[in-house]
């Protein structure tokens, strides 16, 4: 065996179920060439699928609904239907700075998902087919309670960003906020009723006046304020820059301030407070 190698698993005939809590795959190689079949599924709690890579049709099912939460982080996707499906009920769940190419759809929440508590859809790279798809698609009429954030996300080459089918939760949360979201026909589309909150969210050089952003948004959505620059959108041109660097928008407020991983300020009235993250995305 080769220590500097992945071990494969060919999921072609089935793929994996992780059928028990507390269970760790770091670096693992899974492929379901060209079949529609799920390479790996997260069924409990406690989960943690790490430094992988998954290609073929699709990547990650996730069902955790329990607690400590399940986390799906740093790992690579290049697939041509779905890099990472939720399920039924997904509580307690992190998505975070993986790399995800997708010929259809990054991470989808389908019609068939009825809740989501606690789950972060944050730092991760999801690139598209150019101007096809979905980024981020959310099909789910979520129930009452749920919740759901999408931050600090590297999104771009697609139809839609960020595209929302349904009603927001009645008591719950749907947020996207300070993600990079250039590059796409259209950054969000919501087609539910009421307001989607996208508050610091950067659309690109092109789009820095209200009317502009505007112009890449379908639905109601309330997207001010929004970020005027980005720190390191040169790093876009790459697909395979290190996730770890973080979403990066640079708030023009007189302060330089691009070191940090990630900063925004949040405008109420005459008072401006400026969150700078940690490493871990603490702020």
């Amino acid at each position: 065996n080769n220590p500097g190698l992945e071990s494969i698993i060919d999921a072609a005939s089935g793929g994996v179920n992780i059928a028990a809590s507390f269970v760790v795959f770091d670096g693992f190689s899974f492929t379901t060439g060209s079949t529609d079949l799920t390479a790996l599924r997260m069924q409990f709690s406690g989960n943690h699928v790490v430094n992988n890579i998954f290609t073929g049709g699709l990547g990650v099912h996730l069902l955790n609904s329990g607690s400590p939460d399940a986390r799906l982080e740093h790992n690579r996707f290049d697939v041509t239907d779905v890099g990472v499906r939720l399920g039924v009920n997904v509580l307690n769940a992190t998505i975070s700075e993986n790399i995800i190419v997708s010929d259809n759809i990054g991470i989808l929440v389908p019609s068939t998902t009825v809740a989501t508590n606690n789950v972060t859809i944050r730092g991760n790279t999801i690139e598209g087919p150019s101007a096809a798809g979905s980024g981020i698609l959310i099909e789910a009429s979520l129930s009452a309670n749920s919740s759901l954030l999408v931050r600090e996300n590297f999104v771009n080459g697609w139809d839609a960003g960020v595209r929302i089918t349904t009603e927001l939760p009645a008591s719950g949360s749907v947020t996207v906020r300070a993600n990079a979201l250039q590059g796409n026909t259209k950054a969000i589309i919501y087609d539910g009723a009421g307001e989607l909150s996208a508050p610091f969210n950067y659309y690109g050089s092109d789009a820095d006046t209200a009317a502009e952003v505007d112009a890449l948004i379908d639905g109601t959505v309330d997207f001010e304020p929004f970020a005027m620059t980005l720190a390191n959108e040169d790093l876009l041109a790459d697909r395979d820059f290190d996730p770890e660097n973080g979403f990066q928008p640079r708030i023009e407020l007189g302060l330089d301030l691009s070191g940090s991983k990630f900063v925004y300020a949040d405008l109420d009235g005459d008072e401006v407070t400026v969150f700078i993250s940690r490493g871990d995305f603490g702020t």
